[in-house]
């Protein structure tokens, strides 16, 4: 009823349907996809090196499911903020440039850990020190300097603990000529890793989450127009629109909302907001300025609104349910003056060791 209200304003076709089948939107955008390769030789060899990766990786080629999975992205409001960018960038170089850049940051990483692990290796080896002379013998961390110098970063954690640490030499500190001749000149170049591992692990790790999907991200995009070409074609409105769309509309209202409730045909002065920890970001702004505007119009006698929830019980993430705007948001957003916090203090419905452990 809302949205129909709005058809004129949003744009919409006085006769559109609205879709809730989103998985069957998804399978027609990736059959659209596949027929936009011949129109677009650029995206074909895109996704030919997208198959080519997945069959280096020892992974069928087909990537038709793994797109699908991703696809329902674009029908988040998370995505809404990523396309806009997108759209004021070039994307014909955007993806092609980020690959370059992730790659070379990725190998960098690798070779520079290889190099630096390949050196402490080197120092252990001509020190002539045997494991049996270290403490734990073959349990030592220096058991795993091949392993770090083959390129495997991640035992790294082991070896932390003898930097800076004689007692992880040999019990008790007391070193022998050997092992401390070995300790004051691997310790240097574990304290260079170190340094290494923290100022490049992070953008190493983002690297690598960013090339993995950047393939599917560059699709994602051209799925994302290929909705746009899909609502047109089919005059449909999907169910996930809805928010995005009332949005546009709430926030030309924010000080006046006679035009929303001209619209609507009603006028609400009190709301009742239930399951509040589930409530997305949109939806709270398109409500805000409707809230605002009764609570200037309220009496203060009463309490003309509530909102009700449990910021534990949030379950909905995955629809794009915020917890944070009911834990202090929905409160700055209103004003402390105008909201009075209550808990419920007695449970009906857990034992007690369970409102104990929570």
């Amino acid at each position: 009823q809302v949205i129909r209200s709005f058809t004129f304003e949003l744009g919409l076709d006085a006769g559109y349907k609205l879709e809730m089948n989103l998985e069957k939107v998804k399978q027609s955008l990736a059959d659209k996809l596949n027929e936009r390769l011949d129109e677009k030789p650029e995206l074909l060899k895109w996704i030919i090196s997208l198959a080519l990766d997945r069959v280096g990786d020892n992974k069928s080629w087909n990537y038709r499911r793994e797109l699908l999975d991703l696809t329902s992205e674009i029908f988040k409001e998370r995505f809404q903020p990523f396309e806009n960018a997108l759209k004021e960038l070039d994307s014909a170089t955007l993806f092609q440039d980020l690959m370059k850049l992730t790659r070379a940051r990725i190998a960098y990483f690798e070779e520079a850990g290889k190099t630096l692990g390949a050196d402490a290796l080197q120092v252990w080896e001509k020190s002539g020190v045997q494991m049996d002379e270290l403490k734990g013998k073959s349990r030592h961390p220096f058991a795993k300097l091949h392993k770090l110098a083959a390129g495997d970063h991640a035992v790294f954690i082991d070896l932390k603990k003898v930097i800076n640490n004689p007692e992880e030499y040999q019990k008790g500190g007391n070193l022998t000529a050997s092992v401390a001749g070995l300790y004051n000149q691997i310790n240097p170049v574990l304290l260079d890793l170190e340094d290494f591992f923290s100022a490049e692990t992070g953008k190493y790790e983002m690297a690598k989450a960013i090339n993995t999907n950047l393939y599917y991200l560059r699709l994602m995009q051209e799925m994302a127009s290929l909705l746009t070409d899909y609502r047109e074609e089919n005059q449909a409105l999907l169910i996930s629109d809805a928010q995005f769309l009332l949005k546009g509309i709430t926030a030309d209202q924010q000080d006046n909302p006679s035009f929303i409730w001209e619209k609507m045909g009603n006028r609400y002065k009190n709301f009742l907001f239930d399951e509040f920890q589930d409530t997305s970001s949109f939806q709270w702004d398109n409500f805000l300025p409707l809230l605002q505007n009764t609570i200037s119009e309220a009496n203060g006698k009463l309490i003309d609104n509530l909102i009700v929830g449990d910021v534990k019980q949030s379950i909905y993430r995955w629809r794009n349910g915020d917890w944070r705007i009911l834990l202090h948001k929905a409160k700055a957003d209103i004003g402390n003056h105008n909201v009075e916090s209550d808990s419920l203090e007695e449970n009906y419905r857990s034992a007690a060791n369970i409102i104990d452990f929570n």
